[in-house]
Parts: structure tokens; C-alpha cells; sequence
């Protein structure tokens, strides 16, 4: 009996054994697949995340290799790449004969490895200046491409450098000088594209046949970067708009058919104004400020009373800083009754370092407008957030008489090759007396880039004395070498305090250094992943990298190209395009 109990509990323990045993296994297994069912999920929540887009094709009739770019539109990083489906159909040249042809390629990582590709900076902008005398037999007067300027291959436009966005004033004997004899526009700007006229020309108005000479700086700026790289700037237009008189106090430049931009990322430059008053005064007549028109797609300006029947002439860019690095601000301003330093809150720009303005005003038809010290004042961007209007010659008669606009323009490229590099800059102010014309210099901190990609902006400035003592209060500018501004006045009769901006603009990247040797035809390599080649099998959100591919035969004259990649998530993509 004993003997039976016994067998019976032993037994009853093994079969408990058994089933913690089984159960404990059973166990292991649920947590085991719940690890892996969180784990899948989140592998699969990440490939939903990635993207895949085809950039620039550089494919070269002759030849068997094509260059092209791919960016991760997702937002978790891409990987893989052996798992990668390409195919390429185009057109071969096969013993002289095109045929269609269809080729699938497979991914070789070591020749990545093996390569010494690397990314190096590459200027997205072409900035020209230069200085013209208009003679004081000239209303119109012309510079002309191939020899002060050279013909733009991208998106251009030409303005002035100075204070008031317009003609400097006599070149020697100072003196004051009547509205029309020194404020100019542009007129004509078809040299800078190609199938016009070879030449750019600014314009003033003569109402009495006694114009003097006058000094003009100018630049053209430029975007000579690929349509895809976050710095791109297209110009949309540009023009002249002329008011009709009468007290008008607007006026529409043409509109843009076809617009596709980002209203919110326009901005639309006074590049000159013109005023045919003939006497010392009424500058502010044609004093404009600027705005778009979203859904009508056009220019607007605005000047506060008509100043008679003035027939003012204003010349503008219409440019969009499309990239996805740039950020526009438009910031209004009515300046207050005696107050001598006035501020108006703007969206953080994160880093002033990286952010420069256009500056406009217009003043209302009284006779506090008319004065020089109201013709303008010394902007500055202090702090991230706040414009600061600096009023430091006097404060008298502001009230609501001065209006501005200042639009604000950002870039966020933080790589320190590419990045926009602005320095701001407020010199001591510049005393009564000395030559007229004054000329003196600046110094800045030596430029990182070339002065081929670097502009001067919001140069601004505010004079003293009562009554129109023009053109006391402007100021032109020009680079002169990496280290050095040129500033020229006309009229030293009175003090004058300004402030600037040297402007650096962004950079891009290309590759150079892939070898083509170490792929065999019908398979493909990254030439090189931008500044990222510690991690040659990963692709992060918005990061591009070149890819290289060997054909098999080579692509007929003109011949017809089509790429396609489909990844491991399903993400696909094409782009087709002609040999060059």
C-alpha cells in the first residue's frame, strides 16, 4: 500500500513537472514571438516611413556610365540597398544601331568601400557688381554683357546697392541736386538672359536738360546651384511699374501666368526708383514698399500720397527662395512719435548669422516727409527675434508719417561648407565735412567663400538736417576684395549713421572621385553619400547620395534613358530623360 502511495505521488510530481515544463516552453515561445511580432511591427513601421525619390540623371551619349541621385523622402533612414530591384531601359548603341534595350542591375558594396569618393562643396550663386557714371549728358545710360557683366545661365536679377535703393548723387562737387538728376531705375534688363538685347539699362528723368553726373553701384544675383538643392532661388519676374499720377498711391507690376512657387516663400525687390520732381525735395514721392498678391500673382507697391502728379517709375524682381532651406518674413513697421530706437517682433530666426533683409519705406505727402532725416533710419537684426529701427540723428515728426517693410530672408544649411554666412555690421557714424564725393572703406571679417558668391544687403541709413538737402542720407556700397566695402556719399554737409550686411550665400555639394573600374557592367554603387561615408549602407531622411551604374553597351547619340528602383518596402521610383 505504501509502496503504491508512493508510486502514485511520483507520478502526480513528474505530470506537475511535465505541464510547468511544457507551460514554461509554451512560455518562452509567446514572449519569444510577441519579441518578434514588436519587433517586425516596428521593422515594418520604419520601412513605411522611408521613401525613395530619383534626382538629377547625368547620362552622356558614347558612354556607358550614368550618374544619378537619390534622396530618402521618409522620415526613417533607408537600408538595404542589396535588396534594391533596378532596372534601366534605353537606348544602346550596338554596333552602331539603336536598340531598345532593358537591363537589370545588381548592387556592389565594395566598390563603395574600395572607392576614395568623397562630397565637396560647390557654390550654388554667381554674384557680379560693378559701378557705372551716368554722364551729365545721359538720362539713360547702359552696361553691356561680355564686358561689364557676364550673360546669366540660371535665374537672375540686377539691382542697386544703396541705401535708398537707387542713383548715388554727383561724383565731385557735392552740393545739392535736384530729385530727378539722381534717383534711377531700371529700364531694361534683357542682357542678363539670353535673346535680348546685350545690354542693362538705368534710367533717370530729366525734366530741364541740366542733369549732372551720377554714381551708381550695382549687383546681379544669381542662382547657378541644381533646381533640387535646398538653396534654390528662382526669379519669376522682373519689371518696371509706373504710377499714373494724380495722387495714385499704388501700383501693379505685371502678373505672373503660370505661377507654381510658395506665395509665402516671394519676395518682391525694389531694384530702383526713379523721381522726376525737379527741385531738392519731394523724395519721398516715389518712395516705395512692396507686397505680393497671392491668387492674382502679383507685384504690389505702395507710396503714401501721390505728391501730385508725380509719375513715379520703380523697377523690381519677383523672387521666389524656393529651397527648402530658405524662410521668408514680410514685417511691417509704422514708426512712433519721438522715439528715437523703436523694435517689432519677428518669427525667431534662430541664428542672425544665417539671416539678412530687404528694407523699403514710404512716407506720407506732409512736410515732415519731405526732410532728410525721414527719408530713412538704421536697421538692424539685434537679436533672433526683433528688428530694431534706429532713428539716432533726431526724432522729430515721425508720427505714422514713416511706414516700412522689411522682408526677411533665412537659410537653415547648418554644414559648415554650405551654410549662409551674413555679418552685420554698424560702423561709426560718419561726421559732417570731408571731399565730396567721400569715399571710404570698411573692413569686414575675411570672406570664407569667394566674393563671386557673396552680396552686400540691407544697407540702410539715416542722415540729419531739416529740408530737402538731397541727396544727403544715401549711401552706395560695393565689395572691393575679401576683406574690404567701398561706401560712397555725395553730400557730406550733414552726419550720417548706417548699417549692412555682407552676405555669403549657401553652397551645395557634388561628388567627385567615384571609379568606374571597380563595377562591372549591369551593376550599380554609391559614388558617395553627402559628408556621410561613415555609414555607406545607410541612407537618413532627406540625405542624398550619387549612385553609379555601368550599361552594358553604350547609349546612342540623343538616346532615351529610363531608370527604376523599387526598394524592399514597396517604395518605388522612375525618371526618365536623353542622353546628353
Amino acid at each position: 500500500m505504501g509502496l503504491s502511495v508512493a508510486i502514485s505521488g511520483g507520478i502526480t510530481m513528474v505530470t506537475i513537472m511535465l505541464i510547468f515544463g511544457v507551460m514554461a516552453v509554451l512560455l518562452f515561445e509567446i514572449q519569444v514571438e510577441t519579441i518578434s511580432s514588436s519587433q517586425a511591427f516596428e521593422n515594418n513601421d520604419k520601412i513605411s516611413k522611408t521613401g525613395i525619390g530619383i534626382l538629377d540623371v547625368n547620362a552622356s551619349s558614347s558612354s556607358s556610365l550614368v550618374n544619378f541621385t537619390i534622396i530618402n523622402q521618409g522620415s526613417e533612414t533607408l537600408w538595404n540597398y542589396e535588396e534594391f530591384d533596378m532596372l534601366v531601359t534605353y537606348d544602346a548603341n550596338i554596333l552602331g544601331t539603336r536598340t531598345p534595350v532593358t537591363e537589370q542591375f545588381s548592387y556592389n558594396a565594395s566598390a563603395y568601400e574600395e572607392s576614395i569618393a568623397q562630397a565637396v562643396p560647390s557654390r550654388d550663386f554667381k554674384i557680379q557688381r560693378g559701378e557705372l557714371i551716368m554722364l551729365n549728358t545721359e538720362v539713360t545710360s547702359t552696361i553691356t554683357e561680355g564686358v561689364e557683366f557676364d550673360e546669366c545661365v540660371g535665374d537672375c536679377f540686377i539691382k542697386h546697392v544703396n541705401s535708398r535703393h537707387t542713383g548715388n548723387g554727383r561724383t565731385a562737387g557735392g552740393v545739392n541736386v535736384e530729385t530727378d538728376e539722381f534717383t534711377t531705375y531700371i529700364s531694361n534688363d534683357e542682357g542678363l538672359r539670353p535673346g535680348g538685347a546685350a545690354t542693362v539699362t538705368f534710367a533717370r528723368h530729366d525734366t530741364e536738360g541740366d542733369t549732372v553726373n551720377n554714381r551708381l553701384q550695382w549687383e546681379i544675383w544669381e542662382y547657378i546651384g541644381k533646381n533640387q538643392t535646398g538653396n534654390q532661388m528662382i526669379v519669376w519676374d522682373t519689371g518696371t511699374c509706373t504710377y499714373g499720377g494724380s495722387n495714385i498711391a499704388t501700383c501693379d507690376g505685371a502678373a505672373i501666368p503660370g505661377f507654381t512657387g510658395t506665395d509665402e516663400k516671394v519676395v518682391v525687390f525694389v531694384t530702383g526708383q526713379a523721381n522726376p520732381q525737379n527741385n531738392l525735395g519731394n523724395v519721398p514721392d516715389c518712395m516705395n514698399t512692396s507686397e505680393w498678391i497671392p491668387g492674382n500673382n502679383i507685384p504690389r507697391f505702395t507710396r503714401i500720397g501721390g505728391g501730385g502728379n508725380t509719375i513715379c517709375d520703380v523697377s523690381y524682381a519677383v523672387v521666389e527662395f524656393a529651397g527648402d532651406n530658405w524662410s521668408v518674413q514680410r514685417i511691417e513697421h509704422v514708426y512712433l512719435a519721438a522715439t528715437s530706437v523703436q523694435t517689432e517682433p519677428i518669427s525667431d530666426v534662430g541664428d542672425i548669422k544665417k539671416t539678412f533683409f530687404h528694407y523699403q519705406q514710404r512716407n506720407r505727402d506732409t512736410g515732415n516727409s519731405d526732410d532728410v532725416r525721414s527719408v530713412g533710419a538704421e536697421i538692424q537684426l539685434l537679436t533672433s527675434d526683433t528688428l530694431t529701427y534706429g532713428l539716432p540723428q533726431t526724432t522729430v515728426g515721425w508720427d505714422a508719417d514713416m511706414q516700412s517693410v522689411t522682408w526677411i530672408i533665412s537659410n537653415s544649411e547648418t554644414h559648415s561648407l554650405e551654410k549662409t554666412i551674413v555679418e552685420h555690421l554698424n560702423p561709426p557714424e560718419r561726421l559732417t565735412g570731408g571731399a565730396e564725393e567721400s569715399n571710404w572703406q570698411v573692413s569686414i571679417t575675411p570672406l570664407t567663400y569667394d566674393t563671386s558668391e557673396t552680396v552686400i544687403a540691407g544697407l540702410t541709413a539715416q542722415g540729419t538736417s531739416g529740408g530737402g538737402n538731397f541727396p544727403r542720407g544715401f549711401i552706395s556700397a560695393i565689395l572691393t576684395d575679401s576683406t574690404t566695402v567701398d561706401f560712397y556719399q555725395a553730400d557730406t554737409g550733414n552726419p550720417i549713421e548706417y548699417a549692412f550686411q555682407v552676405v555669403q550665400m549657401p553652397r551645395s555639394h557634388k561628388c567627385v572621385g567615384g571609379e568606374s573600374w571597380l563595377i562591372e557592367p549591369d551593376e550599380w554603387t554609391i559614388n558617395c553619400i553627402i559628408y556621410d561615408d561613415s555609414k555607406p549602407r545607410l541612407l537618413d531622411p532627406n540625405e542624398v547620395a550619387e549612385l553609379l551604374l555601368k550599361l552594358e553597351y553604350p547609349i546612342f547619340t540623343d538616346g532615351f534613358l529610363e531608370i527604376s528602383i523599387s526598394t524592399d518596402n514597396g517604395n518605388s521610383a522612375t525618371k526618365t530623360t536623353k542622353a546628353t
